[in-house]
C-alpha cells in the first residue's frame, strides 16, 4: 500500500530548501508572507493567515485581497495499486472483515486510521420507566386490619423516567419525551387497568396497585462517531410505560393470652403471667404459622388460649422442644377447639374459635400453629423424634447410636404397639431413648434440695411446677444424712409440719425388737417366729393331755331297775344313772349299784340298749389310762412357770392377731427385700453433700 505524506513548514526563506529537505511540502516564508511547495510560490506578499480545515481537507490561506482554499483531499486520500475487489480477510480492530479496496480508497488516512483503532460504539440505553409508592402512614407490603382505611390518591406517589442514553463522544439522549398528564396516565388496582377506582376500605387477602404513564417520542439515538445507532425503533414513537406493584395485605388477627414468639427458633423471656387478649403481630392471610409463648400453667393456675378467626382452622399445634432444639408435635388429646364468639375488628363482629390446653398443666412453652382455611380439616400427626416421624430407620439409627437398647423386643421380635396410658395423664413429649447427664447434679432439678428446711421454702417452688407423688432428696435431713420424701398434697407443700410430706426412707421407720425367749417382757418387743412354734407345741401337749382325761360324765340319780333306767324320757350323750337292783344289759349281767351311762348319738334313746354303757361292775378300763401311764406328762408343780390361758390372752398375741399385723407391715413398713432397692449410707455418699454443692454452684464475679 503505497501513501503520500503531505508535511507543513514555517521559517526564514532564506532556510527553504526545495530540492531535497522541504520536497513535495508547503513552506511558509515567515518574513516574506510566501507560500512555497516545490519552488513555487503561490501566494505573494501579503498573506496575512493560513488553516487548515479537517473537515473538508482544505487548506485556507487569507490574504489581505481575501481568502484562498486549496482541497488537499487528494494528497491524504488512501492510495494503493491494488485491485478494487480485494477485500480485508478479517476484521480489525473497528474495520470489518470484507471491506474492499475500492471502499478504503474513498477514505482518507486519518478515516481508516480511526476505522482501524476506534470501533463504531452503539449507545447504552435504558428504557423509561414509571414508578409507585405508598405515603406515610402507608407503607409497601404493609399488614393492616380488615375495614382500615385504604389510601387515596393523595397519599400515593408517582413518578416518570424519561429513559437515558449514552454512549462516548456523544451527547445524552433521552429514550423517551416528556410525561404526557391526560388521561392515559393514571393508578389503577388489582392488576387490571380498567379497574381505576381506588378502593376506600381494606379488604382480606392482596390489594395491588400499578401506575401507567403516557410519554411523548424520544429523541434520535447516535453511535460514537455519530452515525444513527442501531437500536430500534429509534427514534422511540409515543406511548405508555407501566409500574412495577406495590403491596398491601387486609387480614383479621390473633389472640392468645401470652405473646408473640418466633416460628423458627427457640426464644427466651417468657412472660410471668397470663396475658389475656393479646393481639398478636398482624399476618398474612396466607401466611400459615402463627407463634406464640406462654407464662406456666402451673404457675398461674391459668390454661393456654389461642384465638383465630372462624374462617380459618388450626390444622397443627407444635411446642419448641428446648432438649432436641426442634419442634415436636403437641398432641390433638392435649387441647380442644370451641367457639368463641364474636369480637370486634374495626367496628365489624368477626366470629372467632378459641383453642384451649387441656390435661395436666404445663411450665412455659413457646407454641406454634399451623393454620389453614376452614375447610380442611383437623389430622393425627404422626410420633416425631427431633421433628421427624418416628420409623424403623429411626428406631435403627437410635439402637446404633446408643449404648443401651432404647426399646424392650418382644419374644416374637416384633415391635410393640404405643401402650396407652390407662387413666394417668399422657406426656407432651416422646423419647425414644435414654439420658446420660454430663454434669453432677440430677437431670430433674427439683428432685434434690440441700437441706430439710429448703423441703418446705416457698421459694424452692415459685415455679409451682409441683405435682403429688413428687419424689424428692434432702441432702441434710438435720442429721447430717440424706433422706427421701414424697409429696402427699401439693396443697400443704409448705407447711411448717411437713404434713404435705411423707418420709420414705429407714430413717422414718420406728424399729421393733425381736425377742427370741418366753421370759423377757416389754410392751415394745415382738416374740419371734421361732418362740411362736415353741409355744405351739406346749399349746399343743396340753391340749392332748386334757383329751386324755376322757368325757366329763353328767351324774342324774339312782334308778330302780333296768325298766326305769329304759324308761327315762329325757337323756344325753354322759348322763350317769346309778341303778339299785341287778341288771343284765347287753347280754351281760351287772352287780347292783353299778352305774351306767348314756352313749348313745341320738339323744333320748335310753329305750335302746346298745346307748347305754357301765361305768361299774365288770366295766373294761383299758381304754383309760393307769397312773403309770401318766408319769411322763406335767404335774401342775412342772407348770406353775407357765402362762395362763387366761394371761396368755391378755399379754400374748394369738397367731390369727399376729398374721394380721405381719399383715399390716408389709403395707406401712418396708420389707429386707424391699428395702435393698433403696440407698444405703454407703451408696448416698457418692452423692454431693450440702457444701459440695454450694462449691459446685458459687457465683463468681468476673470483671471485664
Amino acid at each position: 500500500m503505497a501513501t503520500t505524506k503531505l508535511k507543513f513548514y514555517r521559517g526564514l526563506k532564506a532556510r527553504y530548501d526545495a530540492a531535497s529537505k522541504h520536497l513535495d511540502a508547503i513552506y511558509f516564508a515567515t518574513d516574506t508572507k510566501e507560500l512555497l511547495m516545490n519552488g513555487v510560490n503561490y501566494g505573494g506578499s501579503g498573506v496575512t493567515d493560513v488553516s487548515f480545515d479537517k473537515g473538508s481537507n482544505k487548506l485556507i490561506v487569507t490574504k489581505s485581497s481575501g481568502k484562498t482554499e486549496y482541497d488537499l483531499t487528494e494528497l491524504i486520500r488512501f492510495k494503493t495499486s491494488l485491485p478494487d475487489s480485494l477485500a480485508t480477510p478479517s476484521k480489525l480492530g473497528g474495520l470489518p472483515a470484507g471491506t474492499k479496496v475500492e471502499t478504503l480508497k474513498t477514505k482518507t488516512l486519518s478515516q481508516i486510521f480511526e476505522d482501524i483503532l476506534f470501533e463504531e460504539i452503539q449507545p447504552t440505553v435504558q428504557a423509561p420507566s414509571a414508578t409507585i409508592s405508598f405515603k406515610s402512614p402507608f407503607t409497601a407490603n404493609k399488614i393492616l386490619e380488615v375495614g382500615e382505611s385504604a389510601p387515596t390518591s393523595e397519599q400515593i406517589q408517582t413518578g416518570f423516567n424519561r429513559g437515558n442514553c449514552t454512549v462516548v463522544g456523544q451527547a445524552n439522549k433521552n429514550r423517551a419525551g416528556e410525561l404526557i398528564s391526560d388521561d392515559q396516565s393514571f393508578i389503577y388496582v388489582g392488576n387490571s387497568t380498567s379497574n381505576k377506582t381506588l378502593p376506600t376500605k381494606v379488604t382480606l387477602g392482596t390489594m395491588q396497585y400499578n401506575y401507567q404513564a403516557h410519554h411523548g417520542a424520544g429523541d434520535t439515538l447516535l453511535t460514537s462517531k455519530g452515525n444513527k445507532a442501531t437500536v430500534s425503533p429509534n427514534p422511540l414513537p409515543e406511548g405508555t410505560v407501566k409500574s412495577g406493584a406495590v403491596y398491601l395485605y387486609g387480614t383479621y388477627p390473633f389472640y392468645c393470652n401470652g405473646s408473640s414468639a418466633s416460628t423458627s427458633a427457640g426464644d427466651t423471656n417468657f412472660p410471668s403471667a397470663a396475658a389475656p387478649d393479646t393481639k398478636l403481630p398482624l399476618q398474612k392471610w396466607t401466611d400459615t404459622l402463627i407463634g406464640a409463648k406462654f407464662a406456666s400453667e402451673a404457675a398461674t393456675g391459668t390454661r393456654l388460649e389461642f384465638y383465630f378467626p372462624s374462617e380459618k382452622n388450626v390444622s397443627k399445634v407444635e411446642f419448641y422442644n428446648t432438649v432436641s432444639g426442634k419442634w415436636e408435635v403437641f398432641g390433638t388429646d392435649k387441647y380442644t377447639v370451641s367457639d368463641a364468639g364474636n369480637k370486634t375488628v374495626q367496628s365489624v363482629q368477626i366470629a372467632y374459635k378459641k383453642l384451649t390446653t387441656t390435661g395436666a398443666m404445663s411450665g412455659a412453652l413457646q407454641l406454634r400453629f399451623t393454620v389453614s382455611d376452614a375447610g380442611k380439616k383437623l389430622v393425627d400427626e404422626p410420633d416425631t423424634y427431633n421433628g421427624e416421624e418416628i420409623t424403623d430407620e429411626v428406631i435403627a439409627m437410635l439402637a446404633r447410636n446408643s449404648r443401651e437398647v432404647p426399646f424392650a423386643m418382644p419374644m416374637n421380635n416384633v415391635m410393640p404397639m404405643a401402650s396407652t396410658t390407662g387413666n394417668r395423664p399422657a406426656g407432651v413429649a416422646s423419647f425414644a431413648v435414654n439420658f446420660e447427664p454430663g454434669g453432677q447434679a440430677p437431670l430433674d432439678a427439683r428432685q434434690l434440695v440441700p437441706n430439710k428446711k429448703d423441703l418446705i421454702a416457698a421459694a424452692t417452688y415459685s415455679g409451682k411446677n409441683t405435682y403429688n407423688g413428687m419424689l424428692v432428696v434432702v441432702g441434710d435431713n438435720g442429721d447430717g444424712k440424706p433422706a427421701l420424701y414424697v409429696l402427699k398434697d401439693m396443697t400443704k407443700i409448705t407447711q411448717a409440719d411437713y404434713g404435705g410430706w411423707i418420709r420414705l426412707d429407714v430413717g422414718a421407720q420406728t424399729l421393733i425388737q425381736i425377742i427370741n425367749d418366753l421370759t423377757t417382757g416389754g410392751t415394745n418387743k415382738a416374740l419371734s417366729a421361732e418362740q411362736g412354734k415353741v409355744l405351739k407345741g406346749l399349746v399343743d401337749t396340753l391340749t392332748n393331755k386334757v383329751n386324755a382325761l376322757g368325757a366329763v360324765y353328767v351324774p342324774k340319780g339312782t334308778l330302780a331297775d333296768l325298766s326305769a333306767l329304759k324308761g327315762v324320757s329325757s337323756v344325753s350323750k354322759g348322763h350317769v344313772y346309778n341303778v339299785t337292783a341287778e341288771v343284765t344289759l347287753n347280754g351281760k349281767k351287772y352287780p347292783a349299784e353299778t352305774n351306767f351311762v348314756y352313749i348313745g348319738e341320738t339323744a333320748n334313746q335310753a329305750s335302746v340298749e346298745t346307748n347305754w354303757d357301765s361305768l361299774g361292775g365288770t366295766v373294761d378300763l383299758t381304754a383309760y389310762a393307769k397312773k403309770a401311764d401318766l408319769e411322763g406328762f406335767l404335774t401342775e408343780e412342772d407348770l406353775a412357770g407357765y402362762a395362763k390361758a387366761v394371761d396368755v390372752a391378755n399379754t400374748y398375741a394369738t397367731k390369727a392377731a399376729l398374721s394380721e399385723a405381719i399383715e399390716g407391715l408389709s403395707s406401712t413398713y418396708a420389707t429386707k427385700a424391699e428395702l435393698t432397692s433403696y440407698a444405703t449410707n454407703e451408696t448416698l455418699k457418692q452423692y454431693a453433700t450440702k457444701q459440695d454443692l454450694d462449691d459446685a454452684f458459687a457465683w463468681n464475679e468476673e470483671t471485664e
